[in-house]
């Protein structure tokens, strides 16, 4: 909320606006008239913020009585960026006789931040009629934003009462409303500051403070969720940042929403220090993934070394290897033990007959013992030898 008075000066009279609830960035604003007689002539003070350069549309809007204790509701919190903080005074007659303007960077550490009015050349604005300071027929666009479209008037306080600050040409357009039906809407109950009526109860009058009500903060029906209200908005405690959802998150550390709300780290990242990075054991591929060089054929011990070119058996344990192990050959694109495999005995392709079997990479003629176990008196002369071969016992050529 911002209040204007007229406050006594050595070298010149001073009409601040002062941020009655501080804004978080420790902003208080006003205008300096640049001479006694100027603020003697004044009526009404337009105070306006835009984002940007000057030239900008004016993000709120406020008109304000010099010398009154008028409350208005102006915004609890700016983010960060470039703004334009202005004003235009007109006297009783509405001729507008002073401007200023300042464009400031934001947060700062100037408090108050003064916006000084250099007299101009005298213009109307009004272009019907005038009372005290106050055209009749505002501007369109102007009574948008001083009033939200609620036809509530002046006695508004420059802001539409449903969400505390201007919230467009017709009522419940912004966001921060929440589609909640306008307090302010004609039905009797004016509604200024921050003080709302949420409940639609005319009886309790303005009974919500949505400047600090978790349920309401900011408009009604804009809930907090886990978070806290503060100064109307959602804020939470700890380092934590509000999800935007009621939730508050760690972005220094949350993988979904890593450095900012809502930028979630890859499946193979997590978060550190607000940045997402690869997981321990992985190795950033330079095109933003994540690999893993003990096991990755196409990364395999150092990014870019592609076991695939070494033949379609390579395998790769941290260096490209053959996919067989010491005891085995790849053949057909299958490991096998040439010393006893009948298909390849000895060499690949190289398959013993039917009577045969693979022994010590050559191909022996065999038939059953006849004994239970070697040596084998019995086996006849042309298979001398007994082996065991699996389960069973053999006689089979040298």
């Amino acid at each position: 909320m911002l209040s204007v008075r007229p406050v006594p000066h050595l070298l010149a009279a001073l009409a601040l606006a002062t941020a009655c609830t501080p804004d978080p960035h420790g902003l208080a604003w006003g205008v300096r008239f640049r001479s006694a007689d100027d603020q003697a002539r004044a009526a009404v003070v337009r105070l306006s913020i835009g984002r940007g350069a000057c030239e900008s549309d004016d993000l709120y809007i406020a008109e304000v009585d010099v010398g009154s204790s008028t409350m208005v509701a102006m915004p609890p919190l700016l983010e960060p960026g470039s703004y334009c903080f202005a004003g235009r005074v007109r006297d009783a007659s509405c001729v507008v006789y002073a401007r200023g303007v300042r464009e400031v960077e934001l947060p700062t550490d100037e408090s108050p931040l003064i916006v000084f009015l250099e007299p101009v050349a005298e213009t109307m604005d009004c272009e019907a009629g005038c009372v005290a300071g106050r055209c009749d027929d505002m501007d369109p666009r102007d009574a948008a934003a001083a009033d939200g479209g609620d036809d509530a008037g002046a006695t508004d306080g420059g802001v539409d009462a449903s969400a505390g600050r201007p919230d467009g040409a017709v009522a419940d357009a912004a966001v921060v409303d929440a589609a909640m039906v306008d307090a302010a809407t004609d039905a009797g109950l004016v509604c200024t500051g921050s003080r709302l009526d949420c409940d639609g109860m005319a009886s309790n009058g303005c009974e919500t403070d949505i400047s600090r009500d978790p349920l309401h903060c900011g408009g009604c029906g804009r809930s907090c969720g886990e978070a806290e209200c503060m100064f109307a908005s959602c804020r939470c405690n700890g380092g934590l940042t509000y999800d935007g959802a009621g939730g508050c998150v760690d972005t220094t550390e949350d993988p979904r929403h890593c450095g900012t709300v809502g930028h979630a780290c890859a499946d193979l990242e997590y978060c550190v220090a607000s940045s997402c990075v690869c997981r321990p054991g992985l190795t950033p591929d330079g095109s933003g993934g994540c690999v893993d060089l003990r096991s990755d054929p196409r990364n395999c011990g150092d990014l870019g070394t592609d076991c695939s070119t070494m033949g379609s058996m390579t395998a790769c344990r941290g260096t490209c290897e053959d996919r067989c192990n010491t005891m085995q050959t790849d053949c057909s694109r299958a490991c096998v033990d040439t010393s006893s495999d009948v298909m390849h005995c000895g060499a690949c392709g190289m398959a013993c007959d039917h009577d045969e079997l693979c022994l010590a990479s050559g191909c022996r003629r065999y038939e059953p013992a006849p004994c239970d176990a070697c040596p084998c008196p019995t086996c006849p002369t042309s298979l001398p030898n007994c082996r065991v071969y699996g389960d069973n016992v053999i006689c089979h050529a040298g």
